[in-house]
């Protein structure tokens, strides 16, 4: 169709059109590549001149087919590169459309660390109608694991990504899992992940971002009364290594001991985290928001307000530009200018879809 798809074709229309050998050809097709001017000056002579004596074409024909295959080599990739490529994209498109969740819990996996490209995949999979959850004792793997229950899929954030936990004691909660079963509350997680190896910053963590919510427990509770958790915890465990049977475990509810004496029902009731707590916490911890996020409350009314919606829009925007824009304000600084000590704020500011870096006088 006359259309250069590879860039072996301008290697062949070289030499074909202006006489050049394969080797000139693909010093050509190296300087389009690069751009160098002084380069792809000479190379032009050359095959305006070859043109010429080759196929008796003239300099406006011959200029003209040059700046064609100067534009494709912008853009153009080698037969082997792009069929590589090529087979790439359909197996990406043909698992992207067959296996979503298992497909973006892997891509999420993949770009574990790089904030932009997590936000990228957070919101595809939020157009895909794929739920990203929060970290979960009992279904989490160390990095982003695809649940698939009744036909119905979605993502949990893995327990290595929460800032606190790691790899190593990800494993160990794991490892323990599978040899054991799921973990049936908290207390039975503590007792069986010693705190040498699942530390209280670890466990702090995994409540803070809701690792324990579907075991129906509460995570202000949890963190108002993990001191004493941790002493009982231990205290069991000495038990069962001299094994002793607890007299919980012989008597048990047949002859009414109250609730608040078994292991972990003496926790003081406290009120329930708000949204707002547990948002700090999932962005502090995951860096990125999974419950919701604090502009969800002001969704149309932010749309209204602001100036634009996507970064690509800050093109003509120069710094006496006005603008309007609703988020929320993190990590803020304050600076100093050089010249003249003048006092500057320097913070992110989110909004649901985007995060943008400020600089305020």
């Amino acid at each position: 169709y006359g259309v250069l798809v590879y860039q072996e074709q301008v290697m062949q229309a070289a030499q074909i059109i202006a006489g050049y050998t394969l080797g000139g050809a693909d010093i050509l097709r190296r300087a389009m590549g690069k751009k160098i001017k002084s380069v792809m000056d000479a190379q032009k002579d050359i095959f305006v001149k070859g043109a010429k004596e080759t196929n008796d074409i003239d300099r406006h024909t011959a200029e003209s087919i040059f700046a064609l295959l100067e534009k494709f080599a912008e853009y153009g990739f080698n037969k082997s590169h792009s069929a590589a490529y090529a087979m790439l994209s359909y197996r990406t498109a043909y698992l992207k459309a067959n296996y979503p969740v298992e497909f973006m819990a892997a891509v999420l996996t993949a770009d574990q660390g790089n904030a932009d490209k997590i936000s990228h995949n957070l919101a595809e999979c939020n157009a895909m109608n794929i739920p990203v959850l929060s970290p979960d004792v009992n279904e989490s793997g160390a990095d982003f694991t695809p649940v698939i229950e009744k036909g119905e899929g979605s993502i949990r954030f893995g327990m290595a990504s929460i800032k606190g936990v790691g790899e190593s004691a990800a494993q160990i909660i794991i490892d323990e899992r599978h040899a054991n079963g799921p973990y049936e509350n908290f207390t039975d997680f503590i007792v069986r992940n010693e705190e040498k190896s699942v530390n209280r910053r670890v466990m702090e963590a995994l409540i803070k971002t809701g690792g324990f919510d579907s075991l129906g427990e509460e995570r202000a509770e949890l963190l108002e009364g993990l001191d004493g958790e941790l002493a009982e915890a231990k205290i069991i465990r000495e038990d069962r290594k001299r094994r002793q049977i607890s007299i919980f475990d012989i008597l048990g509810d047949e002859v009414g001991i109250a609730d608040e004496d078994k292991p972990g029902n003496n926790r003081r009731s406290v009120e329930p985290m708000g949204i707002t707590e547990k948002l700090g916490y999932e962005k502090e911890l995951l860096g990125f928001y999974i419950s919701g996020h604090p502009m969800d409350a002001y969704a149309g009314i932010d749309e209204v307000i602001d100036s634009f919606h996507h970064p690509d829009e800050l093109v003509d925007f120069d710094d006496r530009s006005t603008f309007r824009l609703c988020g929320i304000v993190s990590n803020l600084a304050i600076k100093y200018t050089r010249k003249d000590s003048k006092q500057m704020a320097v913070f992110n500011l989110a909004t649901r879809t985007h995060s943008y870096e400020m600089i305020m006088f």
